[in-house]
């Protein structure tokens, strides 16, 4: 399929077994107008010699290689880089379905909307697990509707992985350097407050491997403060913008705070003072989440066993090894 040209931004550091997979399954879409940008974050393994590689023989790519930075500096100079009229970002270990981009152009050109979502499989050693697409049928929502299923996850997900940017949205926003988590949230509030609205897909296009060396798997860290901070801006600036709307926003923030306690958990690091205050904020706000719709029994479960015995949910969770 032609039509006008996406820009495929892939930051690239030290992912040598998952590389080609990724390459694979985006030079192979079924829309073919497609610029692929991948810049190699300083690989000390033979990730650039693959990307180099997959650049001599396909002329859509574009390697750049510099020291390391993280990945949202690599984003960031991808953003320099796009010549197509619409954006999207993928990650060198993960791959896609081969009509991901088709299907998200699709949904742009059957509606007023400027940026598209799809659905997403995490897939791990333990599980795999659905992250929110449309169930039933395509939304088109408003930007007021996007922010709040932004948050809520319960008709779109947050990644921007699964999103299809119209360029003009995305035009001088730049990831934050400073996060090493939420910075994806952070990019896509900002991206959808610039939009006319978001259409969400029904399918799921996008195969995010979670793996052992990834940030959220490091454990508890001052990069969960961080994003917290950083996050919270946000949850406060919505709940006055859009009061009818305060459940699902304040759905996001619980599950961050939620997921500051699970990240102890793993990298066995308990915090007790910060427990505490966690698990404060939580009983404070337990009844509203456990009567929002749309968060999942899962979810509004795990927050009733923290008020009742933070011990017993870091047992059930270790044993379980649930990732949500």
């Amino acid at each position: 399929m032609m039509g006008e040209r996406i820009s495929v931004i892939i930051p690239v550091y030290n992912v040598e077994n998952y590389i080609e997979m990724c390459l694979e399954s985006v030079i192979h879409q079924t829309y073919t107008n497609l610029q692929i940008i991948l810049i190699d974050d300083g690989s000390s393994d033979r990730s650039g010699m693959i990307c180099d590689r997959y650049q001599e023989k396909d002329p859509r790519i574009q390697v750049i290689h510099q020291i390391n930075s993280g990945v949202s500096n690599a984003r960031n100079k991808g953003l320099t880089l796009v010549k197509g009229s619409y954006v999207t970002f993928c990650d060198a270990d993960d791959w896609i379905e081969p009509d991901m981009y088709e299907y998200l152009y699709g949904l742009l050109q059957q509606s007023e909307c400027n940026i598209a979502s799809c659905g997403a499989r995490k897939e791990s050693t333990e599980s795999k697990v659905v992250v929110r697409s449309s169930k039933d049928k395509v939304l088109h929502m408003n930007k007021k509707e996007a922010i709040a299923a932004f948050h809520l996850r319960k008709d779109m997900n947050e990644w921007i992985v699964t999103k299809l940017f119209e360029k003009s949205v995305i035009s001088g926003l730049l990831f934050d350097e400073s996060l090493r988590v939420c910075e994806d949230y952070v990019f896509g509030c900002d991206a959808i407050e610039k939009s006319i609205g978001v259409v969400c897909g029904t399918e799921i296009k996008y195969h995010y491997i979670q793996r052992k060396s990834s940030v959220s798997n490091h454990g508890y860290t001052e990069e969960f403060e961080k994003g917290l901070t950083a996050m919270e801006k946000y949850i406060d600036k919505y709940m006055k913008q859009y009061p009818d709307k305060k459940k699902d926003i304040l759905a996001k923030y619980m599950l961050e705070n939620m997921g500051i306690l699970t990240a102890m958990i793993k990298g066995n690091c308990i915090d007790r003072q910060r427990v505490r205050n966690v698990r404060k904020y939580i009983k404070d706000n337990l009844w509203t989440y456990v009567f929002t719709k749309g968060v999942s029994l899962y979810l509004k479960g795990s927050a009733i066993v923290i008020c009742l015995n933070f011990e017993l949910f870091a047992y059930i969770y270790r044993h379980l090894k649930r990732f949500n």
